[in-house]
This record gives structure tokens, C-alpha cells and sequence, in this order.
């Protein structure tokens, strides 16, 4: 073979695999920029790495198929009113929203970019054990049974505190120990509550805790008549999974007001409910769409109006600032946005850095929906407010399967602590992050502390107050075990020990 042909091949050979290559390239390009056109339209684009392939083919991806039209919802789970329901308001689409070829497409995108392994959580702080500000007080024990509380909240102005179980009982305890004054049966899981102006309970109930779209859901007011329990009346009715509601303080003109959080599953939403004084209802719809999780009633702006800041989850994770401009218009505006994948648990509202400004304290670490793993990106966020309603993430606390989190200066050293449950922590990590309280050691550097008996229960709820009636903040903690991610030999001891309510005293006082 002569020099000549040798060449000729070479260059043959090496034209061949820049076409190839270029053309691998543009292929590439292109399935990146169609992932990024279908799954960035609705919420903040997922990059492939924040799962693994695993978490993308056999969780996410399916359960975008049914969102987009591409493949059906499990019917089995589904009645057909049900369905029909979320079709007409707009939770599932009529027709695919892509073609299959360009579905399988993204799939093969994902797929090819997604590590095989989620990289290791980065910079979490290490977890005490204090054994000096908390002690604990089991409340509620029944061992053998499982603890499913779905409801925790402590009523200062009653000394009291109420429990409800997913099964709709509803346990009342009063007094400095926190003693069982009463108890009553609801007809479905209760998820919040408060007093209403005239002393009756006001009951959030879900209608059905699991994922759903039935608008079961419903708020009732309960009074005692005759020695016995009663409904007085039903507040709102058809609600979709609700956990959450605020009252508006209308106090002074005697009307009612409530902003109300529907989750719901493929459909859900935020409203604001009026009652005026003549007994007319009104009814505004803030947001349309599954996975309003909590709304604080707060003057965000200082204008003397009462706003709505809200978080909402479940595919578009955001933090929106409805601004109230009088008679019952609120004008939205973006505070903040997450990756879908974050799994947004909570928000609290507070000056945490003490400028006079409200910063937003964000937990991100749902682990339950259809990518179970450890991931580095879960924990609390601190964002702090710049002026002008601009928040700024300043600081990131790595905490895995953070739920709640809720901002109070326990130690009373003059700077907020944040306390927080984690419903999905690291099952082998010791000691269990499951309950943990971040110090605040002052220009937002943070210990992290844990307290004895934290790891008696996987815990779901919790909410603060001076229980005890002793002049300091304390903690009480709910359990539900219904978490299929818990090591079966540790559920197993959670279960024989049945603690399902426990109150961590502050020892300050």
C-alpha cells in the first residue's frame, strides 16, 4: 500500500468520526434542550444528577409519563369520579402533551446522565447529644400500637394541647403536666386546628390522609353541648387533602377569614375563605395545583395589611408572597423557587438575623414519593431579606429527610435556634438526626444538638410553646409510623414501644 492510500484512508477514516461525533453531539444538545423545553415548562428544570438512574427509571420518569398524557394513572387507586374530577380541573391533561418518540427521547437523556450513585452529603455539622436544655415527658404511650398521629398542636391561650391519630380520634391535654382532659372522635384525620373567638375548636379534618383527590376534606367548628361533642357547624366543605389553615384576625369587624391549604395529589390549591357578619361566604382561589403545604398570615411588607406568604410543593417547589391590596385581592410575586426533586417540607417566618426584616427558613427533605435515597441537597435553607421583598439564600444547614422546622430562641441567649423533625433521617447514623435543634451560635454559624429518648420514635410533628407553664419555650414531638423507608427492625422497637407523643421540657426554668 502506498503512502498516498495510507493517508487517503486516514483522512477517510478521521472525516468519518467528526461526522460522527458532531452528529453524537447535536444529538445529545438536542435531548438535553427537549428535556429542558417539557420538563422545565412547568417547574425549575431537573438536572440528571440530583438522582440516580435507579430514582429516574423506576420513580420520577413513570410519574411524569402520567402528568404529561404518555401513560395512565394507576387505576386501581383511582375511582372513576375520582378521575373524572382531576380531569376536569385541569390535574391530568386530556390528550399527551409529547410525542412517545420524543418522551423516550428525555427518558434516554436522564438515563445516560444520571450517576449511578447520588454523590455523599457535603458539610453537615456533627450531631450532639445535650443532655442538659431538653428533658423528655412521654405524653401519649400505648405500647403495641402503632403510633399514627396526623395532627399536633399546642393552644396557649388554652393550656392545652391536641392530638389527633390518622384513625379521627382527637386527645385534648391541659395543665403543666399535660395531663388527658378529653378526647373525641372525628370522621377522618384531623391536621390542624384553632380556637375560635367564641371557645370552640375549629377541626381541619382530610377527609383521607393518603395521596388523593376526593375533596373529603372539610373545617368544622366543635363545641361541647350537653356534656357531649358536636359539630356546630361545617366552615367549609369539599376540601382536597387539607393540612393546613391560618385565620385572618378580622376581629374588629366581625367577619372570618381563613387562608387554607389543599395538597391534594394530582389537583389540590391555596384560597382564602371570608365569612362576613351577615353570614355570606366568598371564596378566592390564590393558587391551582397539588402541594400547598403550608400559608403564614403575615404583614411581610409592613403596610398594615395582612399578607399570605405560602410554600408550595410538589412539582413547582416555590415560595410565593400574595400581597393583600384590600377587598380580597392578593397580588402574587415569586419570593423563591426550588428543584422538584428538593422536596420541599416546610417554611417559617422570622427575623432570624435581627435586622427587623422577616427572613424565610425553608426545609427541603420529603424522601417519600418515588426517588427514596440519601441526598446531599437535603436540609434548611436560610433566606434572608435584602429589602424590597428580595430574598437571598445565605445558608445552607445538610440535614437528610428534614421535615419541619420552626424558628425560637429556646436557650434565651438573645439569638433564634431552629428546631426540627426528620421524618427520612440517615437510619444508620448515630445518634439519629431524627429530632435535632441548630443552635444559633451568632452571623448564622449553628451546633447541632439532639437529646435523649429524640430516637424513641420516627417522627412527624411538632410544634413549641411553654407547655409546662414555666416561663420558657419547650417542644413536643408527633409520631406516625407509616414510613415503609424505616429498617424493619427498628420500626419493629418503635412499635412495641408505641410512644406517640412526646414533650421535650426546656430546663431553663
Amino acid at each position: 500500500m502506498t503512502k498516498l492510500n495510507t493517508f487517503s484512508i486516514v483522512v477517510f477514516v478521521g472525516c468519518l468520526l467528526l461526522v460522527w461525533t458532531n452528529t453524537a453531539c447535536d444529538q445529545k444538545e438536542q435531548d438535553q434542550k427537549l428535556a429542558e423545553l417539557y420538563c422545565g415548562a412547568c417547574h425549575i428544570f431537573p438536572k440528571p444528577n440530583l438522582l440516580d438512574k435507579k430514582g429516574w427509571e423506576k420513580g420520577v420518569l413513570p410519574q411524569m409519563a402520567i402528568r404529561m398524557g404518555i401513560a395512565d394513572p394507576d387505576f386501581n387507586e383511582l375511582n372513576p369520579e375520582e378521575y373524572q374530577t382531576i380531569l376536569e380541573k385541569g390535574g391530568l391533561p386530556l390528550k399527551p402533551m409529547i410525542s412517545k418518540k420524543d418522551w423516550g427521547k428525555i427518558v434516554a437523556y436522564y438515563l445516560k446522565n444520571a450517576p449511578e450513585n447520588i454523590p455523599a452529603q457535603q458539610g453537615a455539622l456533627p450531631i450532639s447529644v445535650d443532655t442538659q436544655l431538653f428533658k423528655p415527658q412521654i405524653v401519649w404511650q400505648s405500647p403495641g400500637e402503632r403510633p399514627n398521629f396526623s395532627l399536633l398542636k399546642y393552644l396557649p391561650e388554652q393550656k392545652t394541647l391536641v392530638a389527633g391519630q390518622r384513625e379521627g380520634k382527637v386527645y385534648l391535654f391541659k395543665g403543666a403536666k399535660q395531663a388527658l382532659q378529653d378526647s373525641l372522635f372525628t370522621p377522618s384525620a384531623a391536621s390542624d386546628v384553632h380556637i375560635a373567638q367564641n371557645g370552640q375548636l375549629q377541626l381541619l379534618l382530610m377527609g383521607k390522609m393518603d395521596p388523593n383527590d376526593a375533596y373529603s376534606g372539610a373545617l368544622l367548628e366543635i363545641g361541647r353541648k350537653a356534656g357531649r361533642w358536636e359539630v356546630m357547624r361545617s366552615i367549609v366543605n369539599s376540601l382536597n387533602r387539607p393540612v393546613q389553615f391560618a385565620p385572618f384576625d378580622q376581629s374588629k369587624t366581625g367577619e372570618e377569614a381563613f387562608a387554607i391549604s389543599e395538597f391534594g395529589h394530582y389537583t389540590g390549591g391555596l384560597s382564602w375563605h371570608e365569612r362576613t357578619a351577615d353570614g355570606k361566604s366568598k371564596v378566592y382561589q390564590l393558587f391551582n395545583g397539588p402541594g400547598a403545604r403550608v400559608a403564614h398570615v403575615v404583614d411581610l411588607d409592613q403596610d398594615g395589611k395582612q399578607d399570605i406568604v405560602a410554600l408550595l410543593s410538589q412539582g413547582d417547589e416555590k415560595i410565593i408572597w400574595f400581597k393583600n391590596l384590600g377587598k380580597g385581592v392578593f397580588d402574587p410575586r415569586l419570593l423563591a423557587r426550588f428543584s422538584p426533586i428538593y422536596g420541599s417540607s416546610y417554611l417559617d417566618i422570622k427575623d432570624i438575623n435581627q435586622d427587623g426584616k422577616l427572613d424565610l427558613i425553608h426545609s427541603a427533605g420529603d424522601n417519600y414519593d418515588y426517588s427514596y435515597a440519601l441526598k446531599g441537597y437535603h436540609g434548611i435553607r436560610i433566606l434572608l431579606n435584602q429589602g424590597n421583598q428580595y430574598f437571598v439564600e445565605k445558608k445552607f444547614l445538610p440535614l437528610h429527610g428534614v421535615g419541619k422546622v420552626l424558628v425560637e430562641d429556646f436557650d434565651q441567649d438573645g439569638k433564634p435556634d431552629l428546631a426540627c423533625t426528620a421524618y427520612f433521617p440517615n437510619f444508620a447514623q448515630k445518634p439519629l438526626g431524627g429530632f435535632v435543634v441548630f443552635k444559633n451560635l451568632g452571623n448564622l454559624n449553628f451546633s447541632a444538638h439532639t437529646f435523649p429518648m429524640a430516637d424513641a420514635a420516627n417522627w412527624l410533628l411538632m410544634d413549641k410553646g411553654d407547655v409546662d407553664q414555666d416561663g420558657d419555650c419547650d417542644i413536643v414531638l408527633g409520631a406516625c409510623s407509616i414510613n415503609n423507608t424505616v429498617p424493619k427492625p427498628l420500626r419493629q422497637t418503635w412499635n412495641q414501644q408505641g410512644i406517640g407523643v412526646l414533650l421535650f421540657r426546656n430546663q431553663l426554668k
